[in-house]
């Protein structure tokens, strides 16, 4: 089935496809933080690649692009990761009650 990537930019809230390097480093994880800049609000945002949606479905033409700029080796600090996979918050971090707290 067709798939492709999409990215929202956290600033002006757009969507893109995300168009990756020919070849992909060999370094590529899921773990791996992806920059990218936002063709209308030239905002840089960098971000897990895990955290960047798969579309199943074949891409739309109408929808924008964006490049990838740079893609990092697999984060070392998996906790901070784990977190973001779980929404589980460590240390005592954010409001209350919006999430169980792990940690000191």
């Amino acid at each position: 089935m067709p798939s492709y990537d999409s990215f929202m930019c956290p600033n002006c809230e757009h969507h893109f496809r995300v168009i990756w390097p020919e070849p992909v480093p060999t370094h590529h994880h899921l773990c791996s933080k992806i920059k990218m800049k936002c063709p209308d609000c030239q905002d840089v945002t960098e971000l897990y690649d895990f955290l960047i949606d798969r579309i199943m479905c074949a891409p739309d033409p109408s929808i924008l692009t964006v490049d990838v700029l740079s893609i990092s080796p697999r984060d070392p600090n998996p906790t901070l990761m784990l977190g973001a996979i779980t929404g589980i918050r460590y240390g005592h971090a954010g409001r209350r009650g919006t999430g169980r707290c792990i940690g000191p």
